[in-house]
């Protein structure tokens, strides 16, 4: 070891102090020669590595644009063969004979968009093909009077959860369904899964264009408020739905503009007169719950699309007494909360001697003189 007055050498500096000038030159020269040499070294390694990179991106985009053609391909081609019919004496059955297998082929090809596609114009775009074109291959077989079993593949398989894109979009579908099974009864659960399909099947006999994504969102929030999980002490049950629904979304990176419509659906889904004013997905997840709840425009579905979904998503023997229990179990801790809205009816059917508020007596009870 070094005596303790002795200066360690550390540096080129320490070094050239310590030699003759003569011999200063050779080392600063070695100590540049040897640190240009790792920069090439280095510079070397992180452009293989970067070309590396280029070249696997490259042959990743390249295998999946060649898979997507080949999906698109095969698609296209079935959907020519299928059409190809021999004329039946009967002009609707031909119609339908080559308008189901090209609309099952656009279905396909929207799925490969989702599959391999990155737009996110274009996915929305690619959902809104699977959803509405399935829902219209279930309504022209039931047209035609095909079985029920036939006809309730399309009808009743249309949701988000049928786009078996493997995107992120199916993916935050089968979590909404995974938490809303994990949180609200089968009762909720059930009510909620035909509420979207009934307020989608809405959507298609009115001709409106809707994210199919955002009101199954929508659909299976709007009752959360009634679980004790979402259920806060103070506020209506719609709000609490509506903000448990805000909270997942925001988890998900969903934009702030589709948060404020899914939270405005839930919000308001108890509201009469006012949703069909406004956005579609608003609009269309009243209708489900009305149809659902109410029976209101239940003639304006066909059976067989009736008995699909109820078929995929089972109504209890005695739903409409399970759905009002189910109510008042939600909000008889907060009674309050009613006021103004259709649930006070459902509080003062389990509570006889309850007094709901009346708006008259409000008026008349303010501060204000005269």
């Amino acid at each position: 070891m070094p005596a303790m007055h002795e200066k360690v050498i550390t540096t080129e500096s320490d070094i050239c102090r310590c030699v003759p000038n003569d011999r200063q030159y050779a080392i600063k020269k070695t100590f540049m020669s040897g640190a240009l040499a790792l920069l090439v070294v280095a510079y070397s390694a992180l452009a293989s590595a970067q070309t590396v990179a280029d070249k696997a991106a490259q042959s990743d985009t390249q295998t999946a644009e060649a898979s997507f053609m080949a999906e698109n391909q095969a698609a296209m081609s079935k959907m020519m063969k299928d059409m190809t019919v021999k004329p039946a004496g009967n002009v609707d059955a031909d119609f339908t004979a080559m308008m189901i297998p090209h609309h099952q082929g656009a279905v396909e090809m929207a799925k490969a968009e989702l599959h391999y596609g990155h737009n996110k114009k274009l996915r929305r775009i690619a959902r809104n093909i699977i959803a509405g074109q399935t829902q219209q291959i279930g309504m022209m077989k039931a047209a035609l009077g095909h079985s029920l079993s036939q006809a309730a593949s399309s009808a009743a398989q249309s949701g988000p959860l049928a786009q078996e894109g493997g995107g992120s979009d199916s993916k935050l579908a089968r979590e909404i369904t995974e938490v809303v099974r994990d949180t609200e009864t089968p009762l909720l659960f059930h009510h909620s899964s035909r509420v979207y399909y009934f307020g989608a099947l809405a959507g298609t006999h009115r001709g409106l264009k809707f994210d199919p994504e955002l009101l199954y969102a929508g659909a299976m929030f709007h009752d959360m408020g009634l679980t004790p999980r979402h259920s806060s002490p103070h506020e209506r049950f719609e709000v609490d739905g509506a903000n448990a629904a805000r909270a997942f979304l925001k988890g998900h990176n969903i934009s702030a503009a589709d948060i404020d419509t899914v939270w405005t659906a839930i919000a308001l889904h108890t509201t009469p007169g006012i949703p069909p004013h406004m956005h579609p997905v608003v609009a269309l997840l009243t209708a489900g719950v009305e149809m659902d709840v109410l029976g209101l425009a239940y003639h304006e579905y066909s059976d067989v699309e009736r008995a699909a979904i109820v078929k995929a998503h089972p109504r209890t023997e005695r739903f409409k007494e399970d759905i009002i229990q189910a109510f008042y179990d939600g909000i008889k801790h907060k009674p309050d909360t009613t006021f103004g809205n259709v649930k006070a009816d459902v509080i003062a059917d389990k509570e006889p001697h309850f007094h709901r508020g009346n708006f008259c007596s409000v008026i008349r009870a303010s501060a204000w003189r005269g």
